[in-house]
């Protein structure tokens, strides 16, 4: 969210993956730290995720996608800069599709805030990719979209 301009007051990274092989803790041998692996269930809508944390270092959340429109989202990944570094980064779309796929409640927070960041060409590519995702997060993408234009109205 911060390569968009929107500071979010956690002290963690988050990453999208579509490789399962590291939810095996044989993979985390040898990372001088800890990894806590979680696996989804069928109703999750990830496969599941790890928590990287080691200390005085910023926690990494590793999200593991499980569906093929979550592997497109990361071919059109953009590289950006970020302080000193340099990512790959879902394209502004894709990460607010992300965002209500999960659907929690500081996901939904965080729609609202980049919502405000999409320019119109923008809006047009959310509205077509739209369709991957699931009834749910579209009926939720509707709200998302009525509470901000009522906000706008005050």
């Amino acid at each position: 969210m911060a390569t968009y301009g929107i500071a979010r007051f956690t002290g963690d990274a988050d990453l999208l993956v579509v490789d399962g092989g590291i939810l095996s803790s044989a993979f985390w041998r040898g990372f001088p730290g800890e990894a806590r692996l979680v696996w989804g269930n069928g109703e999750d809508p990830f496969a599941g995720a790890v928590q990287l944390s080691r200390s005085q270092c910023i926690t990494v959340d590793i999200v593991i996608g499980r569906f093929p429109w979550q592997c497109r989202l990361l071919e059109r990944a953009q590289w950006r800069q970020l302080g000193g570094l340099r990512l790959q980064v879902l394209q502004l779309p894709d990460l607010i599709l992300t965002k209500l796929f999960a659907g929690g409640v500081q996901d939904r927070a965080d729609v609202l805030l980049l919502m405000g960041a999409l320019d119109a060409r923008q809006r047009r590519q959310l509205a077509a990719r739209m369709r991957v995702l699931p009834e749910d997060a579209r009926k939720l993408y509707r709200e998302l979209v009525a509470l901000a234009a009522s906000r706008q109205r005050v």
